[in-house]
């Protein structure tokens, strides 16, 4: 697969996505356990077991699919965006998706626990749907565990739809909530 380079996604001040590489896998990490910490502290147990793993994290790197939104010399936020769709989602519960159009899909979003509940969320969302047209996609996708409140009234804020529940199986012991938008 041919990866194309992401323009810098700027706010206006310091904040861009970059494509992450191998390099930065320990960054990664350190911000998916901050993720895993913030979930723990809110009762929830996503993320609690083994995954994401370090495989998980090295095989997105290199699929090329590995971004970090970076504030000025800080990493504050990671995030794995899918091109090719996800198979969980031809199957959708309570609901539907909004287009049957090609879209990106966003998985393994963690906001470091220093940036926590300053609008970071917020910035790579925005940040996704600027990478999206450049990849020339009109639609994202993603999910989060139905009880990561914090995850839901973040995509709702940023107009993203409740589209219903996907479930991915005996991999994974809950219902996810589902949300697109479509631009």
């Amino acid at each position: 697969m041919m990866m194309r380079t992401l323009t810098d996604y700027n706010r206006g001040d310091s904040m861009k996505l970059i494509q992450a590489n191998i390099q930065q896998l320990d960054v990664i990490m350190n911000i998916i356990e901050d993720g895993r910490i913030a979930l723990k502290n809110l009762g929830i147990d996503q993320w609690q077991g083994e995954y994401p793993a370090i495989d998980n994290i090295t095989d997105d790197i290199h699929r090329g699919i590995s971004y970090l939104l970076v504030d000025d010399d800080q990493y504050v936020a990671t995030v794995a965006v899918d091109p090719h769709g996800e198979a969980v989602y031809d199957t959708i519960e309570k609901g539907s998706w909004a287009s049957d159009e090609p879209y990106i899909t966003v998985h393994r979003m963690a906001v470091s626990l220093a940036t926590a509940n300053k609008g970071v969320g917020t910035h790579l969302l925005t940040a996704l749907e600027q990478l999206a047209k450049e990849l020339q996609f009109s639609q994202i996708r993603l999910d989060t565990h139905e009880r990561n409140i914090v995850m839901q009234r973040v995509a709702e804020k940023n107009n993203y739809r409740y589209a219903g529940i996907v479930n991915y199986g005996e991999d994974v012991d809950f219902d996810c909530v589902a949300y697109d938008k479509s631009f």
